[in-house]
């Protein structure tokens, strides 16, 4: 059986500052992102049943319209994904 050795670790990388601030940038776009997503969700489930309520929705229909605001996430998740954003 072979021994395995572990690489020592890298010390002495200099990052860019310019890649220091993509990863702040990005960091920031993408926990702004989430946190809109959860409050969206959470938003829609909260008023669901006075939605249902207002607007005469049977559950069914209602169903269909929160999966229709759902819609717009999955493709852009598809866009990113095929890289095409």
């Amino acid at each position: 059986m072979k021994d395995t050795v572990a690489a020592p670790p890298v010390s002495g990388v200099v990052i860019p500052d310019s890649l220091r601030q993509h990863r702040s940038y990005a960091l920031v776009i993408l926990t702004l992102a989430y946190t809109s997503s959860y409050l969206d969700r959470t938003i829609i489930g909260a008023v669901s049943e006075h939605i249902k309520r207002d607007l005469l929705l049977s559950d069914t229909q209602l169903g269909l319209l929160t999966g229709l605001f759902v819609l717009p996430f999955t493709g852009a998740g598809r866009r990113i994904k095929d890289g095409t954003i």
